[in-house]
């Protein structure tokens, strides 16, 4: 039986520019380049941050993509820790984990 890619996306709003980029720093520091080979070396293939443009709202995208589920737990033990760590900013967030059904490059 193959395993199919699983991806997390959670949308963000934020309640201002400030917020947002507080974020968007702290992830970028967060993801060292030990930090990335480490998620690399236990399965995640991608990360991408999208800002959401189609409003007026404060919101991004944050896609990761992971070679299967069992990759994703695995590297969700690194990623517990990213909230923990740097200056705290207000976000309200929605969350949607899944397995891919299709997809094209």
């Amino acid at each position: 039986m193959n395993e199919k890619r699983f991806t997390a996306i959670v949308i963000a709003t934020f309640n201002s520019d400030g917020e947002y980029e507080i974020f968007v720093e702290k992830l970028k520091d967060f993801n060292s380049d030990k930090v990335i080979k480490h998620l690399k070396a236990n399965g995640q293939i991608s990360l991408s941050l999208n800002r959401i443009v189609e409003d007026e709202l404060i919101r991004i995208a944050t896609i990761w993509q992971y070679e299967n589920k069992k990759c994703w737990e695995e590297c969700q033990k690194l990623w517990s820790k990213f909230t923990g760590i740097g200056p705290n900013y207000i976000v309200k967030r929605s969350r949607f984990i899944g397995e891919e059904i299709f997809s094209w490059q």
